[in-house]
């Protein structure tokens, strides 16, 4: 059994999501001191980024999901300072070390960190807000040590200018206080009494959402109501307030330029706005991802803006609040065109970790799984969420790119619109071949549209083309199964057709038919899909499923807690004695002559060609168990993610990844997983599944070359090319010897016998394609690479 276990690995693929730092000074990504290099912080991964092209050149595995803020080290520049609630972390970014982490130290005494605004060579100047109390502490660089140099109280909202000079707070009486900190950066003896000397004091206006302070005084408001105030203090206390009005939703942030010439801010209405200070002429980028939630201004990087933008909002409970999603843009001021865009997977999770009480461990509220789809030759992950598609490269374990695959108001919107609800895609399916796709959403009715009735919903079934340019949309069809008619699944059948399933058990059959038309220059294909084949309704249920026999022969169809057996051309029933479900079956998959059946509380592989079920009979327990199974056809296997309710003092679940033979309850292979698991699917590599931190997992066996020795895939290569480097020697000297004895010429030894260096890219296509070719064959290439 061990010898067995050991033939598969868990690799993870991406780092999750940004990290989301509780102060609105801090930003998820730093830049180099050249410039050159973009280093974004995930939640358990830090990814390097060459700015020049947008490639990421370098990956460090993390844990810093807790961490409060990020800096440059300023003494050494191939280090990141990394401040955690207690700890700090020097961790090597730039070289492949095997201990990225290079000290660690602890924060004594213990402090709780809101932010850390300036860095030194010999200490650190961060933020404590506990209570409304506002402190400015200092650590010392060598031993961690934290003195506290300012407090002021009754704070509601505070800023911090580029360079550390100026502090901006909002105090509960309306009011604004500007301190000007330099006297901090020096050795005096009471920097309280001197800071409190420093202080203006301006009238604000009420609900501030978010300010800003420039270096110089001047003090920007972000309100609730969309205004912008100016306040002009320190050396330019002698002009006047000034208010800007753009926005018609509250001001999530703002930021001041790095010499200081513009304002920008951002919110809800995905548009970044530039505002010259001085000439009152505001420049706008639209048509962003999403609500832009922080804008940010590297020192090292000037003339780029980073921004992040809100992907998932926050969930909120009676317990605790979930971190919110971003996605992190660059832009160059110069153009205002992306240099870079890091992405998180956006799976579409049921119901979240918080929705359950903690007092009721209600196993049918607590659904944390997302559907995914996977690309038949691309491998690509897609995520359905809201009305678009998002597609996630797994082998370079970032957004490959999204696709909108609904109409959706992709600006800010005015107040009448503010109930229009955008469209939602729920399923996504591909041809085996990779070249059509097929999407369903739902458009529900707005509530002011007096034209239709309340609470109707639009359904529309849409064909998708791949070329090369992406997905273009070949036909649209509104309502396939009826007006007001759920489909509750799509997948793919035999010979690039789709079958549907609605909520009331109709099935139908669609298919595609490529015609050439003919014109003098050209014959493009035109392709036109059609309703082959429909089954009537029986009676309704929400959850449907279905799937073919892998040579196209049977078609499975699951109805609620029924299975039915039809033909796939007449789609008549076929006389099949299949097991039943004691609640609705969520997903049905043929592997070789076996069905395998999931409902929400059993796992059944059904025989086929004995009619009964096998040994692998297993009772789960886990809501969302459709979304947990998937099947390996040509490995003949079945891989199985089980969760664990939290426990009380914990809202992380925790789960289990188990591969099985489709005749035996005995597992093949099983291991834990620190995160609850929500998804798990298929591809050529293995067994590839998203945890609940929006994590990639790569379950996949391992060949037995990797599991001779404990060492790692370099040390094996090494080996390997020792091995060809010696052998090449041997072979060379005996040319050399056949030659001496030919022309008897002394150089020439020296020629064919001493050391040469060899191209990496010669060694590079060598290693592109080494799935399914021998260890003999693989060291023969390498010896003639080196020859």
């Amino acid at each position: 059994m061990a010898d067995i276990l050991e033939r598969w690995a868990v690799t993870m693929v991406s780092g999750g999501k940004p990290v989301t730092f509780p102060g609105h000074l801090s930003f998820p990504a730093v830049s180099s001191l050249d410039g050159k290099y973009s280093i974004v912080v995930l939640a358990h991964q830090l990814r390097v980024y060459f700015l020049q092209t947008r490639q990421c050149i370098r990956t460090v595995d993390l844990n810093v999901a807790n961490a409060v803020a990020v800096w440059l080290d300023p003494g050494n520049g191939n280090q990141l300072v990394i401040f955690l609630p207690s700890t700090i972390l020097y961790v090597n970014w730039k070289e492949k070390v095997s201990q990225p982490v290079v000290a660690r130290q602890v924060i004594s005494p213990l402090q709780k960190l809101t932010e850390v605004f300036a860095v030194s060579e010999k200490a650190y100047y961060a933020i404590t807000n506990v209570d409304s109390v506002l402190s400015i502490v200092k650590i010392d660089r060598e031993h961690a040590t934290v003195t506290n140099l300012f407090s002021t109280p009754h704070v509601l909202n505070y800023a911090v200018s580029s360079q550390g000079s100026k502090l901006a707070v909002v105090s509960d009486l309306s009011t604004v206080l500007l301190f000007d900190l330099s006297s901090i950066y020096t050795d005096m003896a009471e920097p309280q009494a001197a800071i409190d000397a420093t202080v203006e004091k301006y009238p604000a206006l009420t609900k501030i959402s978010c300010m800003a302070v420039s270096d110089d005084g001047i003090v920007a408001l972000g309100t609730t109501t969309g205004v912008i105030h100016l306040i002009y203090g320190g050396t330019n206390s002698s002009l006047p307030t000034k208010l800007l009005r753009w926005h018609i939703d509250p001001v999530r942030c703002l930021a001041f330029s790095h010499d200081h010439t513009y304002l920008v801010s951002g919110g809800n209405e995905k548009v970044l706005v530039f505002w010259h200070l001085d000439l009152d002429r505001p420049q706008f980028l639209p048509r962003l991802s999403g609500p832009i939630d922080r804008i940010h201004v590297d020192a090292n990087r000037p003339d780029h803006y980073s921004v992040a933008l809100l992907v998932d909002e926050p969930t909120y409970s009676l317990n605790s609040m979930s971190k919110p999603s971003h996605e992190i843009v660059t832009i160059l001021a110069v153009d205002l065109i992306s240099r870079l865009s890091v992405s998180p997977i956006r799976p579409n999770f049921a119901t979240g970790l918080e929705t359950r009480s903690r007092k009721k461990h209600n196993k049918a509220m607590y659904d944390i799984t997302a559907p995914v789809s996977v690309h038949p030759t691309t491998r690509h992950l897609y995520f359905a969420k809201g009305p678009s598609i998002q597609a996630f490269d797994v082998v370079r374990g970032e957004q490959a790119f999204v696709q909108h695959a609904a109409p959706q108001i992709s600006t800010g919107r005015v107040k009448s619109e503010h109930n229009v609800a955008d469209p939602t895609v729920t399923m996504v399916s591909f041809t085996p071949d990779g070249n059509w796709m097929a999407t369903f959403d739902s458009m529900p009715t707005l509530d002011f549209d007096n034209l239709l009735l309340k609470n109707d919903t639009a359904y529309a079934l849409k064909f998708w083309r791949q070329t090369e340019a992406g997905w273009n949309l070949a036909l649209k069809i509104v309502d396939p199964h009826g007006v007001g008619l759920d489909v509750g699944a799509i997948f793919p059948g035999p010979d690039s057709s789709f079958t549907t399933l609605d909520v009331k058990g109709g099935v139908r059959l669609w298919r595609v038919k490529v015609s050439t038309a003919a014109k003098a220059d050209s014959n493009p294909e035109i392709a036109e899909w059609t309703l082959r084949r429909s089954s009537a309704p029986t009676t309704k249920s929400s959850i449907v499923s279905g799937c073919y026999s892998p040579d196209g022969s049977l078609l499975v169809v699951a109805h609620g807690c029924a299975l039915r057996a039809l033909h796939p051309n007449t789609l008549q029933p076929i006389a099949f004695n299949l097991p039943s479900s004691e609640l609705p079956i969520e997903k049905v998959d043929i592997i070789g002559s076996h069905l395998v059946v999931v409902s929400q509380s059993r796992l059944v592989s059904f025989d086929l060609v004995r009619g009964t079920e096998t040994e692998l009979s297993a009772r789960i327990s886990t809501s969302g168990a459709g979304n947990l199974v998937a099947v390996d056809g040509a490995r003949q296997l079945i891989a199985v993610a089980t969760n664990t309710l939290p426990s009380v003092n914990s809202t992380k679940s925790k789960g289990r990844l188990t591969v099985l033979k489709p005749d035996s309850l005995k597992p093949t292979y099983s291991v834990a997983h620190s995160l609850g698991i929500a998804s798990v699917t298929n591809t050529s590599s293995g067994f590839v599944f998203v945890d609940s931190e929006s994590r990639v997992g790569l379950l996949a066996p391992q060949t037995k070359s990797n599991l001779a020795d404990t060492e790692d895939l370099t040390a094996q290569m090494e080996k390997i090319m020792v091995s060809a480097q010696a052998a090449a020697n041997v072979l060379y000297s005996r040319s050399a010897e056949e030659k001496l004895q030919k022309e008897d010429v002394s150089d020439e030894i020296e020629k064919w016998t001493s050391h040469k260096l060899v191209d990496t890219a010669v060694l590079l296509p060598i290693f592109a394609n080494v799935e399914g070719i021998s260890m003999d064959t693989l060291f023969e290439k390498i010896v003639r690479a080196v020859q």
